[in-house]
Parts: C-alpha cells; sequence; structure tokens
C-alpha cells in the first residue's frame, strides 16, 4: 500500500512540475511578445492624399498667397492633436519666422473649439477654417500638409507627431 501511495505521490509531484513549466512558459512567450511588438500609437490609416495630387479645394483659403501653405487639420478632440501641441507650436513658429510659408489650421468643428485649442495649445497659425476633412481625402487626426502656391501636395504626414516627424517637417519647410 505504501508503495502506490508513494508512486501516486511522484507521479502527482511529476505533474504537478510539468504544469508550473508550461505555465511559466506560457507566461514568458505572452511576456516576450508583448516586449518584442512593434508599438503602435496611431491607427493604421489607408492616406486618401499623394504627393503631387492637387490639394482640394478649402473654402476661404488662397493657396497662392505664399510660396508654401502648412495645413494643420486638426480636431480638439484628438488625444494625438493634444500631444502633438508642442511640435505644431515649434513648426508654427518656424514656418512663421521663415516669411514664406502661411500656417492655416483646419478644424471639422466650430470656429470657438478651434480658435480655444488653438489658444490653449499657444499654437500660432495665420488663419482658422472649417472643412469636411472627408471631401479633403484627410482620414484621421492629425494630419500635417504642405502644399505649395499651385495647391500641390509637397509632403504630409498622418498621426501623432513625433520628434523625427517633426524635423522632416521642418525640413519640407
Amino acid at each position: 500500500m505504501n508503495s502506490t501511495a508513494s508512486k501516486l505521490q511522484r507521479i502527482l509531484d511529476l505533474a504537478a512540475n510539468c504544469l508550473t513549466v508550461v505555465v511559466c512558459l506560457v507566461l514568458i512567450g505572452s511576456f516576450v511578445r508583448v516586449r518584442l511588438s512593434p508599438v503602435v500609437r496611431t491607427p493604421t490609416v489607408e492616406a486618401g492624399l499623394k504627393r503631387g495630387m492637387e490639394m482640394a479645394k478649402i473654402s476661404g483659403l488662397d493657396y497662392d498667397k505664399a510660396p508654401q501653405v502648412l495645413l494643420l487639420f486638426l480636431k480638439s478632440s484628438c488625444e494625438y492633436c493634444l500631444e502633438s501641441l508642442p511640435s505644431f507650436r515649434t513648426v508654427a513658429e518656424r514656418a512663421r519666422a521663415s516669411g514664406h510659408v502661411r500656417v492655416v489650421a483646419v478644424f471639422p468643428e466650430g470656429d470657438r473649439e478651434a480658435a480655444a485649442f488653438l489658444k490653449d495649445g499657444n499654437v500660432w497659425s495665420d488663419q482658422v477654417l472649417n472643412a469636411d476633412f472627408h471631401a479633403l481625402k484627410v482620414r484621421a487626426t492629425p494630419t500635417i500638409v504642405v502644399v505649395d502656391s499651385q495647391s500641390r501636395i509637397k509632403d504630409f504626414w498622418i498621426g501623432a507627431v513625433s520628434e523625427t516627424t517633426e524635423k522632416l517637417i521642418l525640413e519640407r519647410l
């Protein structure tokens, strides 16, 4: 009887040890997969914009008033727009200092919300406009577009603005 109990105890110990090893491997695998997966901060968006294409007409905007126009497509409730405010501030100040780039902030919402958003973020712009983003092929916010005086898209960026993206924008101005 002792022999049977001892054998059963060893089998249970072995099963418990195997189960512990399996659980540890699953946990380690999950941890490694999460740590090694790329971090996606903004949703993947199919861009409706293309370099070289003509930017759709925005009511109240004359593209030919400056050699370049920096369009900031923003939404006051957008977390990525809020996160990117310091970059918008830097880019807008540099554009203003250059003397050859107009900065135009475009919002889908009313003037009050747009003005408050820019004021709270201390972001300067030459003009604030309201527009239907879908009609302009803007699929997400923030979207930053550099347009020439003939309304041709020179470059654009979609999503939260990192330091690297900020540098790229500044190089294009």
